[in-house]
């Protein structure tokens, strides 16, 4: 009877196995997502950056180390290219003082598609400027909710 039962026992485990992974192969891929690896710095320009007014939509963004990442909720367009950070090279004069940076997005019109960005920024000038001055420890994006502390 032990022999019947290991078998009844292997066989609903085997099939157990195969539903779980014809349910994977059935269920779709997580959205695209375009990752920019060129690690640009900010563009230092206070006229572009007091014109930009619209925010691109963030659904994430954090520091690490020198380097500042942002994905994007799903939004229109196909190049990284097409994305700036801007920095107006000042920092509030108060306690804790912060700088405020802006997402630019050209948005390319041959371009119908929708995707999330993975983006990287090298914000060294900025790290470089607050251990100089100590002028400020955190950075407001537009367009994040959350303030991003400088560790």
């Amino acid at each position: 009877m032990r022999p019947q039962l290991l078998i009844l026992l292997l066989l609903f485990i085997g099939a157990s196995g195969c539903k779980t992974t014809r349910k994977a192969q059935a269920t779709p891929p997580p959205p695209e997502l375009i990752t920019d690896e060129t690690f640009t710095k900010p563009l230092l320009d206070k006229g572009i950056f007091a014109a930009t007014n619209n925010a691109v939509p963030v659904d994430t963004a954090y520091i690490t180390g020198d380097s500042l990442h942002i994905f994007t909720k799903k939004i229109q367009g196909c190049e990284t290219e097409n994305f700036r950070i801007l920095w107006t090279g000042e920092a509030e004069k108060k306690e804790p003082g912060k700088t405020t940076l802006k997402l630019l997005q050209t948005v390319d019109a041959s371009c119908p598609e929708r995707h999330r960005f993975h983006l990287i920024y090298n914000i060294a000038p900025i790290i470089r400027k607050q251990h100089n001055g100590g002028a400020f420890t955190t950075i407001k994006l537009g367009g994040w909710r959350n303030e991003l502390s400088l560790h």
